[in-house]
């Protein structure tokens, strides 16, 4: 995804600012900034995943689960160092996140 550091660079003009696509009847939303979400969402959309602010997050919305899955690389704004795990089949999303350095 593109993001706000991405914006005036020409090698990232190509890069979708926001993608939404389907997996295993999931219909999923990947946008950079969670501002965003309500311009693109809606209620096929079950899976809403953002980034930004860099700061872990799994929080179930109703039915739409809103996930955040940190910052894999160094250290920002004294946030953990994250990634997110999705379990997926049709019946349900199973998400975790999981500390890389402690």
């Amino acid at each position: 995804m593109r993001g706000n550091n991405d914006m005036d660079a020409d090698w990232a003009t190509p890069i979708a600012d926001h993608l939404r696509f389907d997996i295993d009847g999931w219909q999923i939303l990947l946008v950079h900034d969670i501002a965003d979400v309500p311009a693109l969402v809606d209620d096929r959309v079950k899976l809403v995943v953002t980034g930004h602010s860099h700061k872990p997050l799994i929080d179930w919305r109703g039915d739409t689960l809103y996930l955040n899955p940190g910052s894999a690389g160094r250290r920002r704004f004294k946030l953990p160092v994250t990634l997110a795990i999705l379990e997926m089949n049709s019946d349900a999303i199973e998400p975790s996140l999981v500390q890389l350095v402690d």
